[in-house]
Parts: structure tokens; C-alpha cells; sequence
């Protein structure tokens, strides 16, 4: 560099450095004032919403060129016309943007749509007659339609976008498509797969092969997608170093089939080795590698070790620690053919509990409120603030439990109350404490029912029916029904206190009278039971029940030899209900089991020994298998007790494809008449599947013995069939088809069960 020049360079930072700030304020103008020039339709704020220039700002000519880009890519204006300068404008500056809209779209036009119908088409279409033209228009027209054709099977779609000014200024767009040949696929063709069926693999694509009615049709995109979904499968089977790629297709163009073939080299299938774990203090390694005992020395297998994953995480946060990380890396010893999994814990402080915040949706009834709705305020208004927190298992200040959070969101949705119920942790100032958000959408809690039917104890009937799930706004139970049937008639009122006196004891009273015109003769039934339950646990419950009532029979049969009398009756029930279902009416995991006896006086005697055990899985996705096993016993012969005391099989409620009643003994002298026994065992399998929301789909076998006499077995009956769920916020419809296998000459079957409420 020259003296002069540097000079210069030495007298010009002098001067900056010296230059007052005022100055260099005038060196920098500040933007006063953003004017946008040329609207007509687009609304200004959404221009102004995309500018990085603010008023107040200091003048950037760079943000004022990312600006005119911001502009253009809205779509709304022609490229060409975009530009900005600046003014002066009080102290400042003012920026100003000129536009030029975009035409107005006149006529839109589809051709060569002939497999596909244009009013599809035109959906996909993000414009609109009467609208600005959007510059992106083309390149989003072009995509979604040609990908809609593809999902169809037209793997050669093509298409254009051609626009015309019309006289009047107007944009006419015409969608022209080039469908092509829809390419059927004939099969799909493996190579190399050993250890898992070409059905298994078919079943996990999209582009699988077509067979007689069903057609598939091929897409190139969905095919990458399928064969990364077959090397998931793989790895997750133990195959980690699998290799999956589409071979050159088997295609015949002429007849516009295709046979899409996949090379699989399997490589080494993994057993699990050990499991080591890195950095536990609050369990030791050994007490969670325990948790992955059942996989060690077994196949590799992603799904089973995701969910031991996910015991070790509610270990964790069952003791407060949710903010849990965990990682892991697999060892691969490919000559030994194991694999080693370590996993590195992360696991941060303990969290405790903050407030306990409610968000209530409340249900709305209408602007204007009559005076029946008034008055169904006062009896069931929206349910109290106090109400819901005594549900909440999570206390503040307490260690945030996962257990008290998963529990407290099932015992409000148990309520049947609300529409849903969701539970969030929100962070607060300090780290380890989250506060519980409960967001809660009140619904209707009561329902009028008045329903005509046919059902296999009452014959045809109608009824009518109140209940109400939230009383006085404490969510407490009130129900009246009366039904009228050909073959029967009852009337029953309830009512349950779930903290009676605001104690955690429940409080339940019922009354009824039943008559049933059965086969041999008439029974009139009245009384009235008090029942007290009480918490020993979250999930276990024991009840103490007092029962008093009165029976007579009427018009019995001269052929009949079990002798019928009226008798009055008494009874003390004890028992255990230990439910850790996740839903009360539709469960997908966990069990109900019940034990209970019973003493008193009817016509005689009575001891009762009864117990239940239902359990649930979740088969894959929204499959359920349901298990109900039912035992209960007289120790004495059936004869010694009263009729309405004893056991019996058969029935909607029991052992479907046999009337009610419909299998066991039955009267020497009429064999219409079912006596009962007092030995009961009843088995019910169910998978559940879901159709179409609200609407459900089942498929069973039940199994059942009943003998007369005590610690006796009757012969085996068993039934099969299928039949559909309807659950409603309401109320639930059944019906099933069910025949039956394995019967006796002298039972009754049923072919139709329809029956409304919960199953077991």
C-alpha cells in the first residue's frame, strides 16, 4: 500500500471514530412510515405481515430487497411489477412497495379427466373462479394431481396448466391430463425370504397384489415406502443387517400389468446377549436389567423391547422421575451371532407437584332456557370444582407420581360425565416442579329413554327409563325405569352416593319389583338392598350389602313337581371388587375380579360362594381379547333353597345360543321349567374390533355347566357366534348371532341376543 493511501485510510477512521452521534444517525435514517401501492383485493395486513421492516426501524436496504422477495413468493402479484424505493417523510424515511395483482381467474376447465372424475380434480385445484391467480398455482396443480392419479395406479400420468387472457382482463385456466395406462399388479414376487412368509410381507405393502375382485394398482412412491416398511419388519425381528431393494419389475405393457419384484438378503438373525446399564442411582443395574430377563438368550425383537423400554420410564416416573432420558446402543458380535444392549441413563431430579389447575368446557344447553331446563339446572347443574378434585390422585406439593396421573384421568372418565378428559404437565419457574393442568369437557349427564324391543325374558316390551350421572352437581346416580312386556314387567329406582357424607364410604339403595310370566308358572318378586362400599385400596373395594324382599308364585302348572312357595327373604352380602380395568365399558387392558358370599333366609338356607375374573389384552392396535371366567356354588343341593336363589345358565347375559334359562336341570314333570342348580361355571371368550367409530364388531365362544346338585358337574354346553357394539354417551346396544355346539336334548337355544347396557 502506498503512504498516500494510507494516509487517506488513517484521516477517514479518524473521522468515524470522531464523527458525533447525531451525525451518524443522519448516516442511517430512521423508516417513519411502510406504504403498500396497487392493493385492489389482497388486504394490505397480509403484505405487511411478511415484512421484516418495521416502523421505528433503522433503514436496510438489504431487508428492503428480502422484503420484495417476502412479496413475491405471497403469489399474488406479477413478478415484474414488484418494486420499492424510499422518500423522505417526517425525520426520516418513508419505504414504499408498488404491486401489481395478479388477474382474476375466469373460467377453470378440466380435459382428459376420464378415469378420475373432475369434480375430484377440481378439489385439488387451490384456485377459484372470481379469485386472484396464484403464481405457485401451477407447480401445486401438477403435483397433488398427478399424485392423486399415481395412489389410483396411473403410474404414467402427465399433466399441464395452460392459461388464456380473455378480453376482459380475466385468467381462463385449463387443466389438461394425460392419463396414461393404469398399471394393475398382478403379484409381487419375493426372493431371498427365509424366515418370514411372502403373505406376512404382502400384508405389510400397499402396492400388494391384486386377487380376483380386489384390485391394486401400482404407484412408484408407495413402493419405496413398502420396501422400507418390509426392512422395518425385518429389524425388528432381530434381522439388523437385512437388505431390501426393488429388482428391474416383470412388465407387460401391452396388457398393462406389472409384477414389482423385491430381493431380500436376510443376513444374521440376533439373539439378545446382555443387558448393561450405565449411570442408575435410584435402582440399581440388576434391578432394571431384570426388567429385559424374558428377552435375553431370544431373538431380537423391537416391539417386546420397546415395551420393556417403556417399564423401566414408569419405573422412573412412578417415583417422580418424569424427565427420564434414556438411550441406548446395540453391540453387534456377528460371529457369536448376539447382540449387547447398553442403555445410559440421564436421569434428572425428582418433580413434585405444583397446582392444580381445572379447564372446564362446560356443556352448553341453548341461548334460551325453558322452564323444564331451568329446572333440570337445579337438579344436575355442571358438576362442582370439589367433586372433580377429589378424583385427582395428584396433591400439590406431593412427588409427581405417572401412576396417580394415568389413574386420576380413568377414575374421571369412569364417571361417564364428561366427554373427554385430557391431563398435561406444565412447566414452571423451577425445574422440578410441574404444575397438573386437568382440561375436562363436560357433556349431557342424563338421558330419557323410551325404546321399544323384543328380549328373551320379557318378550316384547316398552320401556321407559331417566338416569342421571351427576345429581345436584356431585356426580351422583339416580335412576328409574319401568318396563312393560309381554312376558314381563318391572319397575326400579337407584340411587348411589359415591361419598356418602363426604366420607370416602359409598352409599347405594335400590328398589324393585319384578313379575315374569314364566314358561310353568307366574313370579311376582319385590324388595328393596342398601349397600355400603368402601376403598381398602386405589383398586380394591369392599361392599356390604343388606337385601330384604318377598316372593310369591302364581298360576303354576299341575305337571309341575318343584314345589313353589311364597316366601319372604333376607339376605348379607359380602364383597371384594379388585378392578384395575382402564375403561368401565369398553376396557382394552387390564382385570375385574370379585369374590364374594352371601347368607340369609329364602324359603330356606342360603349361602352363596361366588367369584369373577375378567381379563383384557390388547391384541394388535384396537383388537381386544376379552376373558370372563363366572364360578359360584350352593354347598348344599338346589332343592334346600328358595327358586329365586338359585343358579342358572342361559341368556343374553350368560351363555349366549341358549334362551334364558334356557340350559341346566329342568322340572321332572315339566321340562319348561328350568329349576336350577348350585353349581355354576361360566366361560366367555370375546376378540373386539372396531368398524367405524362409535360402531364395533365382536366375535366369541362361550362355555358353561350347571349342575343341580353341590361340588357337581352337569355336561358341557358350548356356543359360538358374532355380533356388534353401539356405544353412545348414553346408553349401549348389543346384539349377537350366536349358535349353539354342545347342548342337552331337553335345552332351549337362541339363535338372536339383543340386549342394552355394558357386557362383562
Amino acid at each position: 500500500m502506498k503512504i498516500s493511501e494510507a494516509l487517506v485510510c488513517t484521516v477517514y477512521l479518524f473521522f468515524l471514530l470522531c464523527v458525533p452521534a447525531k451525525a451518524a444517525s443522519q448516516l442511517s435514517p430512521i423508516v417513519r412510515a411502510i406504504e403498500i401501492q396497487g392493493l385492489e383485493t389482497v388486504e394490505q395486513g397480509k403484505v405487511m405481515g411478511v415484512l421484516t421492516i418495521r416502523v421505528g426501524d433503522v433503514y436496510d436496504p438489504v431487508k428492503r430487497s428480502e422484503d420484495v422477495k417476502a412479496i413475491n413468493r405471497l403469489g399474488y402479484f406479477q413478478s415484474a411489477s414488484l418494486s420499492a424505493y424510499t422518500e423522505p417523510y417526517e425525520d426520516g424515511l418513508k419505504v414504499i412497495f408498488t404491486v401489481k395483482e395478479n388477474p382474476i381467474v375466469g373460467k377453470i376447465s378440466i380435459v382428459g379427466a376420464k378415469k378420475i372424475s373432475t369434480a375430484r380434480v377440481h378439489a385439488l385445484i387451490p384456485l377459484r373462479e372470481g379469485k386472484l391467480w396464484q403464481t405457485q398455482a401451477v407447480r401445486e396443480i401438477q403435483q397433488s394431481v398427478e399424485e392423486m392419479y399415481r395412489s389410483a395406479g396411473f403410474y404414467q400420468i402427465r399433466v399441464w396448466v395452460e392459461t388464456a387472457e380473455r378480453s376482459d382482463g380475466k385468467l381462463d385456466v385449463r387443466v389438461i391430463i394425460d392419463e396414461g395406462t393404469k398399471i394393475l399388479i398382478k403379484d409381487v414376487i419375493f426372493r431371498g425370504n427365509k424366515k418370514i412368509s411372502g403373505w406376512r410381507l404382502r400384508w405389510r405393502m400397499m402396492n400388494r397384489g391384486s386377487w380376483a375382485f380386489f384390485k391394486k394398482y401400482f404407484d412408484y412412491e408407495t413402493f419405496q415406502d413398502d420396501l422400507e416398511s418390509i426392512r422395518m419388519l425385518y429389524r425388528s425381528k432381530g434381522f439388523l443387517d437385512v437388505q431390501v431393494i426393488g429388482a428391474e419389475p416383470i412388465y407387460n405393457e401391452k396388457k398393462s400389468w406389472i409384477c414389482p419384484i423385491v430381493k431380500i438378503n436376510e443376513g444374521t438373525r440376533y439373539r439378545v446377549g446382555q443387558f448393561g446399564v450405565k449411570n442408575a442411582t435410584i435402582f440399581t443395574p440388576a434391578e432394571l436389567a431384570h426388567v429385559f430377563r424374558r428377552l435375553q438368550g431370544r431373538f431380537f425383537n423391537l416391539v417386546k423391547f420397546g415395551k420393556a423400554l417403556e417399564k423401566v420410564y414408569y419405573l422412573y416416573a412412578d417415583e417422580g422421575y418424569i424427565d427420564l432420558e434414556v438411550t441406548y446402543d446395540i453391540e453387534k458380535n456377528v460371529a457369536q451371532g448376539t447382540v449387547d444392549i447398553v442403555l445410559s441413563l440421564t436421569e434428572h431430579d425428582r418433580v413434585y407437584v405444583g397446582k392444580v389447575k381445572l379447564e372446564r368446557q362446560v356443556f352448553e344447553f341453548g341461548e334460551e332456557l325453558g322452564f323444564i331446563d331451568r329446572l333440570y339446572g337445579k337438579i344436575a347443574p355442571p358438576i362442582s370444582d370439589e367433586a372433580i378434585r377429589r378424583e385427582i390422585l395428584l396433591k400439590p406439593a406431593a412427588v409427581y407420581r405417572r401412576f396417580e396421573e394415568v389413574r386420576t384421568r380413568e377414575r374421571l372418565r369412569n364417571l361417564r360425565i364428561f366427554d373427554d378428559v385430557t391431563i398435561q404437565r406444565e412447566p414452571t419457574d423451577s425445574p422440578t416442579v410441574r404444575d397438573v393442568v386437568v382440561s375436562i369437557k363436560e357433556g349431557p349427564t342424563g338421558s330419557l329413554l323410551f325404546d321399544v324391543g323384543y328380549g328373551d325374558m320379557t318378550g316384547a316390551f316398552i320401556r321407559g327409563s331417566y338416569a342421571e350421572r351427576n345429581l345436584f352437581g356431585d356426580a351422583r346416580d339416580f335412576r328409574l325405569s319401568i318396563l312393560l312386556g309381554t312376558r314381563a314387567s318391572s319397575f326400579y329406582t337407584g340411587y348411589l352416593d359415591r361419598y356418602f357424607r363426604n366420607t370416602i364410604t359409598s352409599f347405594r339403595i335400590d328398589a324393585y319389583r319384578d313379575t315374569h310370566d314364566r314358561r310353568a308358572y307366574d313370579e311376582d318378586i319385590y324388595g328393596s338392598s342398601v349397600e355400603l362400599g368402601r376403598p381398602l385400596d386405589e383398586y380394591l373395594r369392599a361392599y356390604l350389602r343388606l337385601r330384604a324382599g318377598y316372593a310369591r308364585f302364581s298360576h303354576i302348572d299341575d305337571d309341575v313337581v318343584e314345589e313353589l312357595d311364597r316366601y319372604p327373604l333376607g339376605t348379607v352380602r359380602f364383597r371384594l371388587v379388585d378392578d384395575h380395568r382402564d375403561d368401565i365399558f369398553w376396557p382394552s387392558k387390564g382385570y375385574r375380579r370379585t369374590a364374594g358370599i352371601e347368607v340369609g333366609y329364602a324359603d330356606g338356607l342360603v349361602a352363596k360362594i361366588m367369584g369373577s375374573y375378567a381379563w383384557y389384552w390388547k391384541v394388535y392396535g384396537d383388537v381386544v381379547y376379552a376373558l370372563n371366567l363366572e364360578a359360584a356354588m350352593l354347598p348344599y343341593d338346589a332343592e334346600k333353597v328358595g327358586i329365586t336363589e338359585r343358579f342358572f345358565l342361559g341368556g343374553t347375559k350368560d351363555l349366549r345360543g341358549f334362551r334364558f334359562r334356557g340350559a341346566g336341570p329342568k322340572d321332572p314333570g315339566e321340562d319348561d321349567m328350568a329349576i336350577g342348580g348350585s353349581t355354576k361355571l361360566l366361560v366367555q371368550n370375546e376378540l373386539r374390533y372396531p368398524i367405524y367409530k362409535a360402531l364395533k364388531g365382536v366375535v366369541f365362544v362361550d362355555a358353561g355347566t350347571l349342575a343341580r346338585d353341590a361340588f357337581d358337574l352337569d355336561s358341557l354346553r358350548l356356543s359360538a357366534g358374532l355380533g356388534i357394539r353401539l356405544e353412545f354417551p348414553v346408553l349401549r346396544l348389543s346384539l349377537d348371532f350366536a349358535k349353539a355346539i354342545l347342548k342337552d336334548d331337553d335345552d332351549d337355544t337362541r339363535l338372536v341376543h339383543f340386549k342394552i347396557g355394558s357386557t362383562f
